[in-house]
């Protein structure tokens, strides 16, 4: 792992700011490019304010008031919004459009974050004049983005109080206690036309988009199933790119967080299921959160395994934040990501109600409108709700009506849907009875798929989309099945999600290595970054960076429709209480899959090979001549294998190791009768094959463990843990 910290609060030198100014040469013309102006022409005068509506959160209605928190309360890295020109505006939109048209000359001429902030952020004389107008009123500014869009600021309760006109209060919600402002926020009227608002000032954060649920150690097993690397690569057709070599390799993924992870959980993951060894490099900006709890550790394990298991030559960028009084830490990373050119992908599996704060909304639409413009493909999970985006997944019934993911309802980002894997009781068809012992798959070919819905009194898991209330319909969100007008209306169109899916459902869920577990994790949490990898190996196949996915995703729609498995049944109703927004008969009838776009998975699923190569050629590609990637260090022939243990159930178990295939020997642990180490011995016998180095392995899970005896061959020895020292699987091969 590379640990790279970067200081959270550094001083500020007004010099630096010209500083900015340069353009890389040949990149830019900068003679075509319009001058910046100045905006603010009259003095800040804090007498004279306007109110920003909608700037307190929607939680603070349903928490309990408990009252003013103390003044001297510190509230870190609170960020103010700033937004370009109508002018500015009018070109970058020109500008989008231009980089997404091979006819033109600036197709694919991705800007730097300081180009961006040079050609569409606020300018240096007016930064300096807002810089020091939070200054003399008494906060520190902790840094101005290099995008030229925020500025991170720092200050007590009571200096924020008396800066912005408001209050901030304790909240006791759902049992946590919370801080955030009480009233809407106010600025000074000369700032009215540059400020978008302060993004937030209260400490309830995004809600990660997965489900998990402890593993079982064999992985195909009573007609339900957990999926590894190797199973994903067989059902979503991306084993042909694999073996064509486009893995990945040279292409780097930004994943953002807010909690830490262990590496070596990434280690173990990789390695036990056949993946390059590869560890991620994480990025602390600022102070280290650590481990925030074991749900933010499973969120970071999923995201950072999984888009490394799809992409698996790919250079994992995790960035990590700790959340303050006033910030989610995730936005924080997001911005991190994006205003210093982490990546060429990012994925992030956070949300936000869109309705309940469409502010909030227009700054990831500002965020990411930055990303796209670099060439940042910004991959965001849609929800794991259902049609009812702004309840909590994991409560049901649904109490707030339609929404969708505030994050992900932008026009400059792919918001990926969940699917399940619909075998029809022919699990045989479709999944082997054991597991493959290079890399423990089972998936025999592409399985059908129907919209994710496991909804019902547990919980409202099911696949998030909708329409956005907030961003209106996109110039290239067209194609067959694409809403003419908002479903219920005559004449409104806005943004509809998710634009694809991948699987999502607990049923067949992606395993995960935390904590020195296995667990299942499902939602939409594991389809995003599982997409954001496709995305790398299309980057790898165009040998370019593709900023915003959905011109080319769409357009490749009806081009090259193969490249999508058309998801037509399910839909993503979900149940909710009588008498709450859009309740009928205790269901929010969502919307239902049909044949090409619909609002619950997209496009729907990948076919990768298909859709990589047709990304670069609009054509669809010869069949692959490959089979499945050939599993490393392939089995010695002839020998006989033996494990032997002591305080363990059974006693022995024998097998036989044949040309071409593995042994694999379950044994039954229970706690040992003593203290301190236990164990088991794994002995070689018979072997006919000469010229093995000896090379004792010894591996120690839980307690116990194994060891060649002294007079074995090499082995490789293994093992998958399901609960502690209760039951695991051991194996070993000849290398």
């Amino acid at each position: 792992m590379t640990l790279k910290k970067i200081p959270a609060a550094a001083a500020l030198f007004m010099t630096l700011l010209s500083a900015w100014l340069p353009v890389v040469a040949g990149q830019i013309n900068a003679g075509r490019q319009p001058r910046q102006r100045r905006r603010l022409t009259e003095a800040i005068d804090n007498r004279r304010t306007v109110l920003l509506p909608g700037t307190t959160h929607a939680r603070i209605r349903q928490a309990r008031d408990q009252g003013r928190v103390r003044a001297d309360l510190v509230m870190e890295r609170a960020i103010l919004a700033l937004k370009s020109s109508p002018e500015q505006e009018a070109d970058l939109a020109g500008f989008l459009a231009q980089q997404q048209d091979p006819s033109s000359p600036h197709y694919h001429e991705w800007l730097t974050p300081r180009q961006f902030g040079e050609r569409f952020g606020v300018s240096a004389e007016d930064m300096n004049v807002i810089v020091e107008w939070l200054e003399t009123r008494g906060l520190h500014v902790d840094q101005v983005s290099n995008g030229r869009r925020q500025i991170e600021f720092s200050g007590t309760a009571r200096q924020i109080e008396q800066v912005f006109l408001t209050e901030i209060h304790r909240y006791e919600f759902n049992g946590e206690m919370h801080v955030a402002n009480a009233t809407d926020i106010s600025i000074p009227q000369a700032l009215a036309g540059i400020v978008a608002e302060v993004v937030s000032l209260h400490d309830f954060v995004s809600k990660p988009k997965l489900q998990r649920f402890q593993s079982l150690p064999n992985f195909t097993f009573g007609g339900r199933h957990a999926m590894v690397p190797y199973d994903f690569a067989t059902i979503y057709d991306l084993a042909p790119l694999w073996n064509q070599g486009f893995d990945g390799t040279g292409q780097t993924i930004a994943i953002a967080g807010r909690s830490n992870l262990n590496v070596n959980d990434v280690a173990t993951f990789r390695s036990m299921y056949g993946l390059p060894e590869a560890n991620p490099e994480v990025i602390v900006n600022g102070t280290d959160p650590g481990i925030v709890s074991e749900d933010e550790e499973g969120e970071a394990d999923l995201d950072v395994e999984w888009s490394g298991a799809v992409a698996k030559g790919a250079k994992i960028k995790f960035v990590v934040s700790s959340s303050t009084r006033a910030t989610d830490g995730v936005v924080l990373s997001e911005m991190y990501i994006v205003n210093n050119n982490v990546a060429p992908v990012m994925s992030t599996s956070f949300g936000v109600c869109e309705t309940a704060s469409p502010s909030t909304s227009q700054f990831y639409a500002s965020l990411w409108q930055q990303a796209a413009t670099q060439g940042i493909s910004v991959i965001v999970a849609s929800g794991d709700s259902g049609s009812a985006g702004c309840d909590s997944p994991s409560a049901a019934p649904a109490k707030r009506g339609f929404s969708v993911n505030g994050e992900a309802s932008t026009p400059y980002n792919v918001a990926v849907g969940g699917t399940q894997f619909n075998e029809g009781g022919a699990d045989s068809v479709y999944w082997n009875a054991t597991n493959s012992i290079q890399n423990r798959s089972s998936a025999k070919v592409y399985i059908p798929e129907l919209v994710w819905n496991e909804s019902g009194s547990a919980g409202l898991w099911s696949s998030g989309g909708g329409v956005s209330v907030v961003h209106n319909t996109p110039s290239w969100q067209t194609g067959y099945g694409v809403p003419a007008v908002d479903p219920g209306t005559a004449d409104q169109h806005h943004r509809y999600v998710p634009d694809v899916a991948l699987t999502a459902a607990g049923h067949d869920g992606y395993v995960i290595q935390q904590g020195g577990l296995l667990f299942i994790a499902s939602g939409t949490s594991a389809s995003a970054p599982a997409f954001a990898g496709i995305m790398g190996i299309v980057n790898q196949v165009t040998n370019q960076a593709n900023g915003n996915p959905n011109p080319r995703l769409y357009a490749l729609a009806s081009q090259v429709p193969t490249s999508f498995h058309d998801i037509t049944s399910g839909t993503n109703a979900v149940p909710c209480a009588a008498d709450s927004p859009n309740c009928v008969d205790g269901i929010i009838t969502g919307y239902s899959a049909g044949p090409g776009y619909d609002l619950t998975t997209g496009w729907g699923s990948i076919d990768a090979y298909v859709f990589a190569h047709a990304w670069a050629t609009s054509t669809v590609p010869p069949p692959p001549d490959t089979g499945p990637p050939s599993p490393p260090n392939p089995p010695a022939p002839n020998a006989s294998l033996t494990a032997s243990t002591y305080h363990v159930f059974p006693a022995f178990a024998d097998g036989t190791v044949s040309d071409g295939s593995y042994f694999r020997s379950t044994l039954m642990i229970s706690n040992p009768s003593s203290s301190g180490t236990n164990t088991c011995t794994l002995q070689l016998r018979g072997l006919t094959v000469p010229g093995f180095a000896q090379t004792p392995y010894q591996l120690q899970p839980n307690g116990f463990v194994i060891a060649p005896t002294p007079a074995t061959q090499s082995l490789k020895v293994g093992y998958w843990n399901q609960t502690r020292r209760s039951s695991s699987v051991f194996f070993a091969a000849i290398q």
